[in-house]
């Protein structure tokens, strides 16, 4: 069982539609991605990495299996409000943080 899918199996036993995760280490272990600067976000049709910049380029070569949303850090939109967007747009209802 590969470690994500531990982690959705972990959200359906809690009734968990989707997470969040802040947690550098806890990113890096699930996706490969050696950045900083970003939130992960995980639901059961994808998995997208929410970061700026200076780590889009970066996070695409290094994770085959996620998406990569690149947020501007000024203004309004937030790292998290990209990542509440995400949970939004999948009809989330429950949403869980690491």
């Amino acid at each position: 069982m590969t470690r994500i899918n531990r982690v959705l199996e972990h959200m359906a036993k809690l009734q968990v539609d989707s997470v969040i995760i802040k947690d550098v280490t806890t990113i890096r272990y699930l996706t490969g991605f050696t950045g900083d600067s970003s939130l992960l976000y995980l639901d059961r049709q994808q998995g997208v990495l929410i970061t700026d910049g200076r780590y889009t380029e970066q996070a695409r070569n290094e994770m085959k299996f996620f998406k990569v949303l690149e947020y501007t850090p000024a203004g309004a939109h937030s790292i998290w409000a990209a990542a509440a967007d995400l949970a939004k747009n999948a009809q989330a209802q429950v949403v869980g943080f690491d």
